[in-house]
């Protein structure tokens, strides 16, 4: 059976790799010195050696390292309130679900959670840059939970 299998006849690219490059001995795959003549096989090395700097390259940002807040969020308390108003706008009468929603919004952003409740703050008019944020963050929200 084993002698009934047809064996393609090596290439002549393969043959010179199994050729010992001095005596002409046949060398086994895997082989590296010549049991014959002590030839060495040279080593092919596909990686190439270029002199310079090497530099670490991020494809995403640590979270430890997040970029600096835009200029509508340096303001943390003004923040608060206008998503406090977005919160209620969008939950209308359910305070709760308002308050739920301000303190989860004010932690996606800044990774902590609100020092203040909902109750004991005065709502000003949100601004657009922040609206977008917080839609931006709820559409993103839905995806994960629709994963």
């Amino acid at each position: 059976k084993l002698d009934a299998a047809v064996r393609k006849e090596p290439t002549e690219k393969e043959r010179k790799q199994i050729l010992c490059g001095s005596c002409g001995f046949i060398m086994l795959p895997g082989m590296k010195i010549c049991p014959s003549c002590g030839w060495a096989k040279p080593i092919q090395n596909e990686i190439a050696h270029l002199v310079g700097d090497v530099h670490e390259i991020r494809l995403k940002s640590r979270a430890s390292e997040k970029s600096p807040l835009n200029d509508f969020l340096q303001d943390r308390d003004r923040a608060w309130r206008q998503i406090c108003d977005e919160a209620i706008r969008r939950k209308g009468d359910d305070v709760a679900a308002a308050g739920r929603f301000a303190a989860a919004q004010y932690k996606n952003i800044y990774g902590v959670w609100p020092r203040m409740r909902l109750e004991n703050t005065t709502p000003e008019p949100c601004n657009p840059m922040l609206y977008r944020k917080i839609k931006s963050l709820v559409i993103a929200y839905a995806k994960r939970r629709a994963a």
